[in-house]
Order: structure tokens, then sequence, then C-alpha cells
């Protein structure tokens, strides 16, 4: 009788090579290595997997500047706010290629959007016009194309100017400033934006009067001091800031902390009127109070780090340069003094920040 066959051992499964991650995946994770959020790391993938669809799923590294500039004419075409649609996807291509695939294309090229107003817009942030003049500006030539019935701007010229500024001094009897801030939205709209030569414009335009300014007294001043409230005594610390520094409005509301210097009790104004800085003595009487109120946003800064959702708005391509300094703590990327307790959305790039705020409750 035969013995059963002794039972072979298995033989031995070679372990499976680790798959290397998605394309993308490095993508998400260079950004977050970079300093990055999590929403400016996943819009980044956002874009880049819809550049790579728009190419037939071929490897950006088979890409060069025309497939970009492709790609960057079909977000201005389709996109409903193409300006932001624009600026996000150049920034997300310029890191895939730069830090991603290591590639140097140049500069990515800017097409232009194909509405008139969105074109004005991109022309004035070229020209880093500051947001306020930058919504001005949008407004007059919004009311001029409707004061016309609708019509391009380039199909009209001198004559439908002199009429829409006839038209504001006589039926709208505004004053002399509005005026003059209405032609210059235009002038900006036939000289930087359409290119064409207006020649001489002759319309009833007003002039400024020369009037005294009103000078109050200091006791005036102390007693109109006393009745500022509100913000849990922040409005009557700008308000003394305002008076005692001579700043104005939107100078003291975009304070940042590495502008104030306790020790030699200066304030450094930066980008002030025509975009030039400036240094004025910091009062005695507010060191107190302002050290107080730096340190509240201190602590306010440094809870919302332990969240992470601190974050700053940082001047043009700063952002981009140093990406972990939006969410730093070195005095140099501090946000500024006077931060509403709420988040908001920052007009320029849409992404969530502490607004300088106040601005429109401080100038009641």
């Amino acid at each position: 009788m035969s013995s059963d066959p002794s039972p072979q051992p298995a033989a031995a499964t070679s372990p499976r090579p680790p798959t290397p991650p998605r394309f993308l995946d490095q993508l998400r994770k260079a950004a977050r290595q970079r300093g990055h959020p999590d929403a400016t790391a996943a819009a980044f993938t956002d874009c880049c997997r819809h550049f790579i669809l728009f190419h037939g799923k071929r490897h950006p590294r088979d890409l060069g500047l025309a497939e970009v500039g492709q790609f960057l004419e079909s977000v201005a075409r389709t996109e409903k706010d193409p300006l932001r649609a624009i600026a996000a996807s150049r920034d997300a291509l310029d890191f895939l290629y730069r830090e991603v695939l290591h590639l140097n294309l140049g500069e990515l090229p800017c097409p232009r959007p194909p509405r008139l107003l969105d074109q004005v817009r991109r022309v004035l942030r070229v020209r880093h016009y500051a947001l306020r003049p930058e919504t001005c500006y949008f407004q007059w030539i919004t009311r001029f194309i409707l004061f016309h019935g609708k019509r391009h701007p380039r199909d009209m010229g001198a004559a439908e100017i002199e009429q829409f500024l006839t038209h504001l001094a006589v039926n709208g009897r505004v004053s002399a400033s509005t005026q003059n801030q209405a032609f210059h939205a235009l002038l900006f709209l036939y000289q930087q934006v359409l290119e064409i030569d207006l020649g001489r414009i002759d319309a009833v335009r007003a002039r400024r009067p020369k009037r005294l300014p009103v000078v109050l007294a200091a006791a005036e001043v102390a007693a109109v001091l006393e009745h500022v409230d509100g913000a849990d005594g922040v409005f009557r610390l700008m308000a003394r800031l305002l008076y005692g520094c001579g700043l104005r409005l939107l100078e003291c509301c975009q304070l940042r902390v590495k502008d104030v210097n306790l020790a030699r009790g200066q304030i450094v104004v930066r980008g002030g009127k025509g975009n030039k800085d400036r240094v004025v003595m910091l009062p005695r009487s507010v060191r107190g109070d302002l050290e107080r109120q730096l340190e509240w946003r201190r602590r306010l800064h440094e809870r919302d780090l332990a969240r992470g959702v601190a974050r700053v708005e940082l001047p043009h391509a700063l952002e981009r340069k140093y990406p972990r300094a939006a969410q730093g703590t070195r005095s140099a990327a501090h946000p500024p003094g006077w931060g509403s307790s709420r988040r908001s959305c920052c007009p320029s790039r849409g992404c969530l920040t502490w607004r300088r705020g106040l601005v429109t409750v401080c100038s009641r």
C-alpha cells in the first residue's frame, strides 16, 4: 500500500512593487510642502486636472508655452469671472512647471478677456490701481455705456463723452470733483484700454471752488474724541491716531503690526497717497492702548494658527513667492492691527482672509 505523497510547500509569492503616486497627488503634496494651505493645494490640483483634460490627457511635460496659452484663452472665454480664473490658472500652472516638473517656461501668457469691463479690470490691476479706484472707474464706465443705450465705447467718441459729462453737470448737478472723476475714468478707458486718441473734449466742466478748511480747537477735538465709541474702544483709538499722527482713514485702517515701532515712537505709513512711504510720530497718550490692541491681535492670530485658518492678504506676488508668509508668525507677516473678529473674502483673490476691516463703520 503506497503512502500518501507529502504536501508540497506553497510557492512564496513575491511582494508587489509599490505603486508610484499619481501625478496630481504629487502636485498636491508638493503644494503642501511649500506651505500652501489645503484649499490652495486643492485649487492647484483641480486647475492642472482641467489643463490635462483640455489637451487630451497628455502629460504636462510634453506640453509647452503654446499649449498653456491655448488653455488660458479657453479659461478667459468660458469663465464667468475671467480675471480671477486666469490669475488662479496662471498661479497653478506656474507652480506645476516650476516646482513640480522643474521646467522653466518663462513668463506665462495672460490672454485678454473678451468682455470690455473685464479688460478694464485687467488693465487697472496691471497698473496696480487700488481697489477703490478700480471700483469707481468700473462704475463710471458702466454708467457711461448705459447712458448711451449700451453702445460699445469703440463706436463712440469725444461727442458722446461731452454729452455724458454735460448731463452730469446740468441734470445730475454733481460736484466738480465727481464730474472730474467720471472724466478721468472715461479718459482711462479710451487711452489705456481701447488705445484711442479722443482729441479735444469741450463739455460743461465744473471747477472746484476754493474753500477754507474748518480747524477745530484742541478742546473741541477732545470733546469729539470722547464721544467716539464702538468695537470695545478700537474706534476711539483709531480716531486718536488719525488726529495725533495725521493719518488718512485708509492709512490708519491698513496699518500692520510691522509698521508700528513702539520703541522709537514711530509709525511707518506704507504706500500712502501717491504710493509713497512716510514716517509719523506716535503720541505717548495712545501707546498703552495701542500695546493692548496689538497684544489682542497677537493672541487672535495665534488662536487662528492653532485652528489652521490664519491667513493674511499679501500685496502683489508675495504670496506666491513666500507662501508661508501669509500664515506666519513673524512680524513681517503679521496681520493688520484692526482685524475684524470675523473672516471674510478677499475681493481681489477670492480667498478667505482677515480683512483690514472697519473702514466703513469707522468712517461713520
